[in-house]
């Protein structure tokens, strides 16, 4: 059904990468394999590569990232992600923008529930 309701429409001329960002950062990684895989059998086309026209810059970045690693389990390091959370605060401090490099490397390389516990 994900895949239908959100990457039905990631073709060249329309896209709704808000619906595909919302499964990508919010599906196991059984499940992202598994869209993956119909992606590539309904489509002919790898989804990695679709993303890539799709999806520019830092947006593009963290949802390859998470495709390629996604991060599971309810492990959290309380010193990590206190850590982080300070690294993720220092990223917008006093600056028009914020260090997007910090960002997606802590949204795409920590758990589920490292993040959670960081961002209750």
């Amino acid at each position: 059904m994900d895949h239908l309701c959100t990457f039905g429409k990631l073709g060249k001329h329309s896209t709704n990468l808000g619906a595909v960002t919302e499964v990508i950062c919010s599906r196991t990684s059984s499940q992202l394999q598994t869209l993956k895989q119909i992606h590539h059998a309904t489509f002919g086309t790898y989804l990695e590569n679709d993303i890539e026209i799709q999806a520019t810059g830092d947006h593009q970045k963290i949802l390859l990232a998470c495709l390629s690693k996604p991060c599971e389990g309810p492990e959290v390091d309380r010193e990590m992600a206190a850590d982080d959370a300070k690294a993720l605060y220092k990223a917008g401090e006093k600056k028009l923008g914020t260090d997007e490099k910090v960002v997606v490397q802590i949204f795409s390389e920590r758990s589920r529930g490292h993040l959670n516990y960081m961002l209750p």
